[in-house]
C-alpha cells in the first residue's frame, strides 16, 4: 500500500508536543506499516527505521507506546491504521473478483458486421453467415496466423517483508553486537539457506571457545557483518596458545601486532617508572649520607679519602671498601 490519506489537524492534535526526533519517528514508523501492511513488534519498528544509537531506540519506544497499543503476539496496533489497510485490502480483493468475472460489463455498442453487397438491389449479406456445402462445419478461425489466446493476467503473490528470525538467531548468539543493519543487509543478500545457516550457529560457539573471540575484549572480534561478508566461518580456528594478529616471517619469527607491541612498551614503562621510584625513596632513606658529587654513595676508586677526624687519608687501598 503505497498511498494513504493523512489529516494534518487530526495529526496536529496528537502530536503536536513531541520532539522533532519524535515526529521523525512517528511520520516514518507510519509510512512503514502502510508500506508492509503489518504492524511491528519493538524489536521489528527498531529494525524499520534504522535506529542507531540509544536515544533513537528511546524515541521508537516512546512513539509506540504513546500512539500504538500493544497487543498480546508482541506487536504494537494503531486502530485509524488498521482499519485503512483493511479497507484497501478488501477493494484489492473486490477488484481480483471482478476481474475474474471478465471486469465491468460492456456497453450497449457494437462494431457493425463485415459485409459484402451482392448487388445493387439486394440488401448487403454478412460474410460469417454465408450458406456452407452441406455437412461442413462452421470453424471460426484468428485474425490473424501468429494470434495467441489471450489470458487473464496474474496477480503475483506478495512477498512476505520483515521475516528475520533466523538473522535474530544468529545475531544473538554472535558475541559482538556492532552495526545490526549492516549485517542484516549482508545477510539478506547472501540468501542463506538453512543448513548454512545451522553451520554458521555450530562456528560461532567453537571460536568462543578456542579462545579466537575473547568476549572479554571484544576489539578484537570482527562486526557481524564482516564476519558474514567474509564467510568466516570458513577460516581456520585459532587455538588458545597463539599470540592474536601475529604474522608468521620467513625466518619463522612471529612479529607482533601494533597493537601488542603498544602493550609490550607501556609494560616496559611501566616498569621503568617503578624503577625511579625505588631509587628515588633509597635516595631519600639515606639522606646526607650522599656526597655532593652526583649523589653517589661510594666514590670513585681513584678520588682521595677524607676522614672526618683525621683529615687526608690518601688514596683507598686496592679491594678494601671506605666507609
Amino acid at each position: 500500500m503505497h498511498y494513504y490519506k493523512r489529516n494534518i489537524g487530526d495529526y496536529a492534535k496528537k502530536a503536536a508536543r513531541l520532539s522533532l526526533l519524535q515526529h521523525g519517528v512517528y511520520s516514518q514508523l507510519i509510512d512503514c506499516c502502510y508500506d508492509r501492511e503489518t504492524f511491528p513488534t519493538l524489536e521489528e519498528a527498531i529494525d524499520w527505521l534504522w535506529a542507531s544509537n540509544a536515544e533513537e531506540e528511546e524515541a521508537v519506544k516512546f512513539v509506540l507506546n504513546k500512539f500504538f497499543t500493544l497487543q498480546s503476539d508482541g506487536k504494537f496496533v494503531q486502530s485509524r491504521i488498521q482499519e485503512e489497510i483493511q479497507n484497501y485490502q478488501g477493494q484489492c480483493l473486490s477488484n481480483a473478483i471482478n476481474g475474474k468475472k471478465g471486469g465491468r460489463p460492456k456497453g450497449s455498442t457494437k462494431k457493425p458486421n463485415k459485409t459484402h453487397p451482392v448487388n445493387s438491389e439486394t440488401q448487403p449479406v454478412n460474410l460469417e453467415s454465408e450458406i456452407k456445402p452441406s455437412g461442413s462445419e462452421i470453424n471460426p478461425k484468428p485474425l490473424t496466423t501468429n494470434q495467441e489466446p489471450i489470458t487473464k493476467k496474474q496477480i503475483p503473490p506478495k512477498s512476505p517483508k520483515g521475516d528475520h528470525n533466523r538473522f535474530d538467531e544468529f545475531y544473538l548468539a554472535y558475541p559482538r553486537k556492532a552495526a545490526r543493519a549492516q549485517a542484516l543487509k549482508t545477510w539478506n543478500k547472501l540468501k542463506l539457506d538453512d543448513d548454512l545457516i545451522n553451520r554458521i550457529l555450530q562456528d560461532i560457539p567453537i571460536r568462543i571457545k578456542s579462545g579466537e573471540f575473547d568476549v572479554n575484549d571484544k576489539t578484537h572480534i570482527p562486526h557481524p557483518s564482516t564476519y558474514l561478508n567474509g564467510r568466516r566461518w570458513e577460516d581456520e580456528i585459532t587455538t588458545i596458545g597463539v599470540p592474536r594478529e601475529t604474522h608468521q616471517q620467513p625466518g619463522g619469527e612471529r612479529r607482533l601486532s601494533a597493537v601488542d607491541r603498544l602493550r609490550d612498551s607501556a609494560a616496559e614503562r611501566e616498569r621503568d617508572l617503578d624503577q625511579q621510584i625505588r631509587d628515588a625513596e633509597t635516595e631519600e632513606a639515606l639522606g646526607s649520607g650522599l656526597d655532593a658529587h652526583g649523589g653517589n654513595l661510594w666514590p670513585p676508586a681513584d678520588q682521595p679519602v677524607w676522614g672526618e677526624d683525621s683529615g687526608y687519608m690518601g688514596p683507598p687501598p686496592d679491594g678494601i671498601l671506605v666507609n
